[in-house]
């Protein structure tokens, strides 16, 4: 991820180049909702396997990383799941954390 004086640049799929304007992010957008429904941070599980999910997890109360996610997003994440996005991972962080 790269940050310029107005946005963040970054690779969300080898082939899909994300800019999007510098703090607005996946975990901006919750912040809100999370706000708006009065639950805490720390109650919220969130999924992710991309570098535009890292801010989300970090935020998270617990942030869950798919087995396919690159390294860097796997070395942020609070659990990295043993089955990708694909293969029943997001079903693994339910079972485990629900």
């Amino acid at each position: 991820m790269y940050y310029f004086h107005e946005a963040q640049v970054f690779h969300s799929e080898p082939w899909y180049l994300e800019v999007t304007p510098k703090q607005v992010d996946k975990a901006y957008g919750l912040k809100h909702l999370l706000r708006s429904l009065q639950i805490p941070r720390e109650a919220m599980v969130c999924c992710g396997d991309s570098y535009n999910d890292m801010a989300m997890l970090q935020y998270a109360g617990l942030g869950a990383a798919m087995a396919n996610a690159p390294e860097k997003v796997k070395n942020i994440a609070d659990y990295v799941t043993v089955h990708d996005n694909d293969h029943h991972g997001v079903v693994e962080v339910i079972r485990r954390f629900f």
